[in-house]
């Protein structure tokens, strides 16, 4: 599914569609917007994928990595925050890989966006120089989407499309995935 695509599904969807909200609106009745219209993002994809095998996958974005933080941070980290950082994480390793986001202004005011929210969390740094990569990266290889001889991770791509690959685990693999994960996590604890 396409971007397009899935923003044309959106305002098909979405109550804002049929009608418009009163200007008088309260914070409550914006929040509720909101939460259908994440609501009715998921069902189609949940509709279209039901086993979670493609375009499914794609709501995972960030959570590979930020799953294997948040759970070596004994849930210390929160799950926004630590998919967050999972986000980030992918960004580095297809830094690493050599895409180069610097020209696509979604991809960098997602991160803008991420780095302001994550800096905000009293006491993220010290869970996070708490963290042991071993743990990490233990629980980075046993994410439930990877195969016995691949990883299955969601990216961006270098148009900025999120896009779904299965790479295999070699070793050099592994160590861009330790590379990525310790780039992004000492952003935050010097």
């Amino acid at each position: 599914m396409t971007p397009r695509s899935q923003r044309r599904c959106l305002a098909t969807n979405s109550p804002a569609a049929s009608s418009k909200p009163p200007k008088s609106a309260s914070a409550a009745d914006a929040l509720e917007g909101v939460i259908i219209n994440s609501l009715l993002a998921k069902k189609h994809f949940i509709e279209v994928d039901e086993f979670d095998k493609k375009e499914r996958l794609l709501l995972n974005f960030g959570h590979t990595f930020g799953h294997a933080i948040e759970g070596a941070s004994h849930y210390g980290v929160p799950h926004g925050i630590a998919v967050g950082l999972g986000i980030l994480c992918s960004l580095a390793f297809q830094r690493d890989r050599g895409i180069d986001f610097s020209g696509i202004s979604s991809v960098i005011e997602l991160e803008t966006h991420l780095d302001t929210m994550i800096r905000t969390l009293p006491g993220l740094r010290e869970q996070l120089q708490a963290l042991n990569m071993t743990d990490i990266l233990e629980r980075f290889a046993s994410d439930k989407k990877h195969t016995t001889n691949r990883y299955t991770l969601i990216l961006i791509s270098k148009t900025g499309e999120v896009v779904l690959e299965q790479i295999a685990r070699t070793s050099d693999l592994e160590s861009a995935i330790r590379d990525a994960v310790q780039t992004t996590i000492g952003i935050y604890t010097r």
